[in-house]
């Protein structure tokens, strides 16, 4: 079971820098044409842009977050529903009552 855990890490770890790359790249390509002016609308060219920046660069953050996990469980909802709870409850009602 340990090298499937360590196949999906080294999975996740060339997912990571291929969408960080890729963030770089948009990034990259959204100056150019800025700077070339090419018809294109400088407002929605930028909007698009930094939202597409942005969105490949969340991915490739959460990808790296999920290969430096020290745990064997590398399943994203559960990061999410961690993320959802840490952001979203209280630490009162996140303890488990006793019945």
């Amino acid at each position: 079971m340990s090298g499937y855990n360590t196949t999906r890490k080294a999975i996740f770890a060339e997912m990571s820098k291929y969408c960080l790359d890729l963030s770089k790249l948009v990034f990259g390509g959204v100056i150019l044409t800025a700077i070339m002016d090419l018809g294109v609308n400088q407002g929605s060219l930028i909007l698009m842009g930094l939202f597409a920046v942005t969105m490949f660069m969340v991915i490739g953050l959460l990808m790296m977050y999920l290969t430096v996990n020290k745990t064997d469980n590398y399943d994203i909802y559960l990061f999410f529903g961690r993320l959802y709870c840490n952001l979203h409850c209280s630490p009162v009602f996140s303890t488990v009552r006793s019945v």
